[in-house]
């Protein structure tokens, strides 16, 4: 009989579908193993099913952001592209509570399914059984929201009012899960000036020093993210120079923010890996 040692250690269940099953080849290892921790959670809050029980009689599960990044050591952003992630694959859904709450975070019974009937005797079983198409991760924010915002934004802002369209930047820069008490002014505002070149009806729009045509700069803005709008409050509160005028300053920087993104973010690593020691 096997005998308990000290040296034993603790362990996560990770559902051996998510490595072999074709149906989930799309999703990174980092999401993956976000969901196994997600459904290692699940368990506990079955177990107190009382506390962790909403008024539909729905088990949900607390994880929040800041636990991602302490666990996978990265950032905010990072974190909610993981979420995002699991999400656009029909995993898990996230409800929004009231106040400072973290979010309520649902594993979707399509998945649970899914999983329960892959067992070794039915190793082809897949979630393609269930579904007519593999799970597909959408590649950004913005790649899952270009068809709202070209239909009710781009196209449509005359119709919907300015209201309508920040309601749509809000879900487009997933803003209930960036917000804090530290950050909203300036989320406010990011969110206001995006709106107003969406809304805006001249055929240029002044970026800078320059006039750029307005169907370019909607179509740039229109690719923001929650990346890039952390990035881009990231720089504000570490600029050393004076501005005189910040909603120029502001438009300028979210203009430009989806190009530069990615080089800024690889010339960072590779700085710090050359900083090393």
């Amino acid at each position: 009989m096997y005998e308990k040692k000290d040296t034993d250690y603790a362990f996560i269940r990770f559902p051996r579908p998510l490595i072999d099953s074709p149906a989930f080849s799309s999703i990174s290892i980092e999401a993956k193993t976000l969901l196994a921790l997600i459904l290692d959670r699940s368990e506990l809050s079955e177990i107190n099913a009382d506390r962790f029980t909403d008024e539909s009689g729905s088990v949900y599960v607390i994880y929040t952001v800041e636990e991602v990044c302490k666990k996978f050591g990265c950032g905010k952003a990072r974190a909610l592209r993981l979420f995002r992630e699991l999400e656009g694959c029909g995993m898990i859904t996230r409800k929004r509570t009231n106040g400072c709450m973290p979010s309520k975070i649902y594993i979707t019974p399509l998945f649970l399914n899914g999983l329960k009937q892959n067992t070794p005797k039915s190793e082809n079983q897949t979630l393609q059984n269930l579904k007519t198409e593999p799970c597909k991760v959408p590649k950004s924010a913005a790649t899952k929201n270009n068809n709202i915002k070209n239909k009710n934004i781009n196209n449509n802002s005359s119709i919907i009012g300015f209201a309508r369209t920040e309601d749509e930047i809000r879900k487009q820069i997933e803003y209930e899960f960036l917000v804090c008490d530290e950050n909203k002014g300036l989320l406010d505002e990011i969110v206001m000036t995006i709106s107003d070149i969406l809304n805006g009806t001249s055929p240029t729009v002044r970026i800078g020093r320059d006039e750029i045509p307005r169907g370019l700069a909607v179509s740039r803005f229109c690719k923001l993210d929650s990346e890039h709008i952390v990035s881009v409050m990231w720089q504000i509160e570490h600029n050393c120079v004076k501005i005189r005028n910040m909603k120029s300053y502001l438009t300028a920087m979210l203009y430009n923010e989806p190009a530069s993104y990615n080089a800024a973010v690889t010339a960072e690593f590779a700085y710090n890996r050359s900083n090393i020691g």
